[in-house]
């Protein structure tokens, strides 16, 4: 097993990646494993999930489903661990569909969003906002229960106003057969701002029965190494942003070495390329579909690539424009 960067003590727990709406769809996820899968040790393999699949006016969001069941996936033979759809949830109506037509299409892992802070989901108890309703969590645990063909995981936030509100969800999936936890400790109301609570994690950790997952800040090998100090017994780390903004993160942490910046930014221009290769073959919609999904790709990448080239390419309306903006990097 690998060692962490800058401390050798601890072991390199799993790596997640973690499911980022309007992000890490499959072309992101495939360019991703074309582009850093070769250099990541056998032994040190990548879990990926799609965005969360949600049920629209009775059905199956149809683009959520697409992206699950691509052929763009991990399959048996991959390398790395096939993709793991993550669902979110109101009323069990909605997580019995959902998780039937996984299992159709042969689907065994399913992981469960309890955590995501949009106000639109709050608010109508989707999400963290689930974490208020301990009756339909228990409903939920019991349908998991009942389910032995899948195995099942959650993710979760401490909670949506208060750090502590976690504790009766906890209390509830304790009891029931999960495969692991994530938690990111932040609270709903946050989004994304200030900085993940360890204090909050530590509470959590201590009373969690379930093999555990950190995800929140973790932006380079260092932050990762003082996580994995400070929790030493973690199942795996899921990065999120610090892996869009530094998408070498996962290869630097399992080789313990640590990449230069003109390395780093010589494999994200190979990934842009990947996954814009990918992109053309499935839009058909011209210029600006095409620039719609291009232009999230950079927007944590302004410290790899400088903030001239970065204003420029998020600003590009044109493909012209955004070729000209490209070639400023470097």
């Amino acid at each position: 097993m690998n060692t962490i960067l800058n401390n050798p003590a601890a072991a390199l727990p799993e790596l997640h990646m973690a499911p980022l709406q309007g992000y890490t769809e499959a072309e992101y996820r495939r360019a991703w494993l074309d582009v850093y899968g070769p250099s990541l040790p056998a032994d040190t393999p990548i879990h990926t999930y799609t965005p969360f699949l949600r049920v629209e006016k009775g059905e199956v969001w149809k683009r959520s489903l697409r992206d699950a069941i691509s052929p763009l996936n991990p399959a048996e033979g991959d390398i790395h661990p096939a993709v793991v759809p993550q669902i979110i949830v109101g009323n069990m109506e909605e997580f019995t569909l959902l998780t039937s037509t996984l299992r159709n299409h042969g689907f065994s892992r399913i992981d469960i969003n309890l955590g995501c802070p949009f106000p639109p989901h709050v608010k109508k108890g989707r999400g963290a906002g689930a974490l208020l309703r301990p009756d339909f969590l228990r409903d939920m645990a019991a349908a998991i229960a009942a389910d032995p063909s899948t195995s099942y995981s959650i993710k979760l936030r401490a909670g949506v106003t208060d750090h502590a509100q976690w504790r009766p969800a906890l209390e509830i999936f304790n009891a029931a057969p999960l495969r692991h936890i994530t938690l990111h400790p932040r609270i709903a109301a946050d989004q994304y701002r200030g900085t993940a609570s360890l204090e909050a994690f530590a509470e959590f950790a201590a009373e969690c029965l379930h093999p555990l997952i950190y995800n929140g800040d973790l932006a380079d090998p260092a932050h990762v190494a003082a996580i994995t100090a400070q929790f030493p017994t973690l199942r795996g780390i899921m990065l999120g942003r610090g892996l869009l903004a530094r998408p070498s993160l996962p290869v630097e942490l399992a080789t313990g070495t640590e990449w230069t910046p003109d390395q780093r930014l010589a494999h994200i221009l190979r990934l842009h390329a990947r996954y814009r290769a990918l992109l053309e073959q499935r839009i058909e919609g011209g210029d600006h579909q095409l620039l719609t999904k291009l232009h999230p790709f950079w927007e944590y990448l302004e410290a790899a690539i400088g903030r001239k080239p970065w204003k420029l390419l998020r600003k590009a309306t044109t493909l012209p424009n955004y070729a000209a903006a490209l070639s400023t990097i470097g």
